[in-house]
């Protein structure tokens, strides 16, 4: 088995995280999928953004949540990096109509730090059917109330479970709620055999944010199944 290198946020160590150039380079890099971060706007449609707030990526202020879509398109998604000024924030169609000419995989994290809105799931599922990219697509999130939501417009959705903590058995969790995946942080989620006991249980593990070449090696040495880093072309380079 080859682990898969996921570009977080795109290839974002280098251009503007979750932005189309972004995920561009992560296809030049042969960058296996892209993993990126949706919220819903206030006028109802799917922007892809990491943060609840504007203010670290952007010179906008307040909730993205906040926004219409039209308004997060008049801002500058590019300010961390100088050289993708004017970047925009990209909605999710414009992101799968991208794919349509790649062979990447997507990896979508839902953004909800309350209870879940059912528009998001219902709109985040036509949104995949309509671009026929079912059988490409991945979905993740701490908050594993939105992934059981989404579970209930898209049964067979591939979900797999956020978390930062060393939980003890997380497989046996996972199977409780009928998850396919683990996304643990890399220095909790290869611990005491944890792949080991996933893969025993029918699940597979991406483990998140790996960026150091070491780190890397304790990746691959573990067999992970997927890498998510801010650096996929030097992921690709030690795999």
């Amino acid at each position: 088995m080859e682990t898969v290198v996921w570009a977080h946020r795109g290839s974002s160590f280098i251009a503007p995280e979750n932005t189309l150039e972004s995920f561009d380079l992560a296809a030049k890099q042969n960058a296996d999928g892209i993993e990126l971060d949706i919220h819903l706007t206030s006028d109802g449609q799917l922007a892809v953004f990491h943060d609840e707030t504007l203010e670290r990526t952007t010179n906008g202020t307040g909730l993205v949540e906040g926004c219409t879509m039209s308004q997060l398109k008049q801002l500058d998604a590019g300010v961390l990096r100088p050289k993708y000024a004017g970047a925009k924030i990209p909605t999710l169609p414009e992101v799968l109509d991208f794919m349509q000419g790649t062979s990447l995989r997507l990896n979508i994290e839902i953004k909800e730090e309350k209870l879940p809105d059912p528009a998001l799931v219902k709109l985040l599922a036509k949104s995949i059917r309509d671009f026929d990219l079912v059988e490409r697509t991945m979905y993740c999130s701490f908050n594993h109330y939105s992934l059981m939501g989404l579970r209930t417009v898209m049964p067979d959705a591939c979900i797999g479970l956020l978390y930062h903590g060393g939980l003890v058995k997380p497989w046996i969790y996972a199977q409780s709620i009928g998850a396919d995946c683990l996304h643990p942080f890399f220095r909790f989620g290869l611990i005491n055999g944890q792949v080991k006991n996933a893969h025993k249980a029918g699940l597979k593990v991406n483990v998140w944010t790996v960026d150091e070449p070491d780190d890397m090696r304790w990746v691959y040495e573990q067999g992970a199944d997927g890498i998510i880093t801010n650096k996929p072309d030097i992921a690709l380079q030690l795999r």
